[in-house]
């Protein structure tokens, strides 16, 4: 699936392309027409000494003309070129109209036809596909497990009231009772410490910082250490 989605906004971009380059030499209406016949009758007699006697080369360079936009270049090579340019990018516009109900349908908001955000396709597919190189048990793609941009910078804004909360008691415990945290914290550095790892040694923490205080024989810092842990996750009631 991902690499067919990579391939249909490879074929994007090419569309793009190639409407940039022809939209100062063909009318728009000449989008709406099959231009294989008239293309391989030109690429295909167009070399020849006797092509005006044939009817075919003339009714194509007819055609030809009629959808270019001021004077159709005579030379055969520009003629060439520029009709099978028109072919593929019919050809192109014909695929993506058509993966509308198919691969575009699974892209949700980001498909929007021949004018879908092709850049932005590629870096969500490019995340997809990094996504599946985690663990099974991870399933980030699961739409129960996503939420809205706006909701989650609401959260960002939320919780960096706790998390510097948290920092701020781990810095007041270190100070507290002279001891490294890093050292508590089975051996996690400190800026790498988290509030889960916080929460999940936290009354093991306060069991070790008090032994440590005990045999200082400072009988006023152990009150400090369990008024700080009070407000770290999984350390209340020590």
């Amino acid at each position: 699936m991902i690499d067919a989605l990579f391939s249909l906004a490879s074929d994007g971009e090419r569309l793009n392309a190639i409407r940039s380059r022809l939209k100062t030499k063909f009318r728009p209406e000449a989008w709406n027409s099959d231009w294989s016949a008239t293309r391989r009758i030109i690429a295909g007699q167009g070399r020849s000494l006797l092509r005006m006697f044939s009817s075919q080369y003339r009714l194509a360079v007819a055609d030809l003309r009629g959808a270019w936009m001021g004077d159709l270049p005579k030379d055969h090579q520009s003629r060439v070129k520029a009709s099978t340019t028109l072919v593929d990018g019919a050809r192109l516009s014909g695929l993506i109209a058509s993966a509308g109900t198919s691969l575009g349908a699974s892209l949700g908001t980001l498909w929007k036809g021949e004018v879908t955000n092709w850049d932005l396709l590629r870096l969500a597919l490019a995340w997809l596909r990094e996504s599946q190189r985690f663990d099974s048990s991870v399933s980030l793609r699961r739409p129960e497990r996503l939420i809205e941009v706006e909701l989650a910078k609401d959260w960002e804004l939320t919780l960096q009231t706790p998390l510097s909360q948290t920092n701020a008691a781990l810095s007041a415990l270190a100070k507290a009772v002279a001891l490294d945290e890093a050292i508590a914290l089975d051996g996690i550095r400190r800026k790498d410490i988290t509030v889960a790892a916080v929460a999940r040694f936290g009354a093991p923490l306060a069991q070790q910082v008090l032994g440590h205080r005990s045999m200082a024989a400072d009988s006023g810092r152990p009150r400090v250490v369990a008024r700080e842990l009070a407000v770290i996750p999984g350390a209340s009631g020590l």
